[in-house]
C-alpha cells in the first residue's frame, strides 16, 4: 500500500471531532467484532448516532480501527499520522480507552476469525471475478493487508 494516499487530512477529523468526542462511555457488555472495511476489531459503541446516516463523514474511523488493531497485534500500520490527530482531536473517543488496546484472547481470536474470513472472500473474488483480481494484482492492492490471490 501507498502510505501517501492515506495522509490524514484533518480537517476530516475536525468536522467528526464533537461527536467523535460525545462517545466517550464504555458498554461494558458490547462485544468486539471483525470490521471487514477496515481490516481490525471494532466495538458497537465506537461510533456516534450520527454516523449511522452519515458513513462518507466517519470513514476516517475505519483508519483508528485499523491502526488500533495493528498495534496490538504487534503489526504494523500506515495510519500512525491518523492516530495521532486523532488524539489531538477527540481524545476522550471511547476506541482511545486502554482497555480497547490489550491484547486478550478474545480480541485475537475475533481478528483471526475475520481476516480469515477477509482471505476467504478474496480467494472468491478472484476465482469469479479474474478481471478485477488481475487488475488489483497489477497495482499491487490488497484488502485490509491481505494481497489478493493470483
Amino acid at each position: 500500500m501507498n502510505s501517501e494516499k492515506y495522509t490524514p487530512v484533518p480537517e476530516h477529523l475536525r468536522r467528526i471531532a464533537e461527536a467523535m468526542n460525545r462517545t466517550s462511555l464504555l458498554d461494558p457488555a458490547a462485544m468486539p467484532k471483525y470490521h471487514f472495511l477496515s481490516g481490525a476489531v471494532v466495538w458497537p459503541d465506537e461510533l456516534p448516532s450520527e454516523a449511522v446516516n452519515n458513513s462518507a463523514e466517519f470513514y476516517p474511523v475505519r483508519y483508528l480501527w485499523n491502526h488500533r488493531s495493528m498495534l496490538t497485534m504487534s503489526m504494523t500500520s500506515e495510519y500512525a499520522a491518523w492516530w495521532e490527530h486523532a488524539l489531538r482531536y477527540f481524545p476522550n473517543w471511547v476506541g482511545f480507552r486502554d482497555e480497547r488496546r490489550l491484547l486478550t484472547p478474545e480480541f485475537v481470536k475475533e481478528f483471526e476469525r475475520g481476516k480469515h474470513q477477509t482471505e476467504e472472500f478474496l480467494r472468491a473474488i478472484a476465482r469469479f471475478c479474474p478481471s478485477i483480481r488481475d487488475e488489483a494484482r497489477d497495482q499491487g492492492d490488497t484488502v485490509n493487508g491481505s494481497k489478493l490471490p493470483s
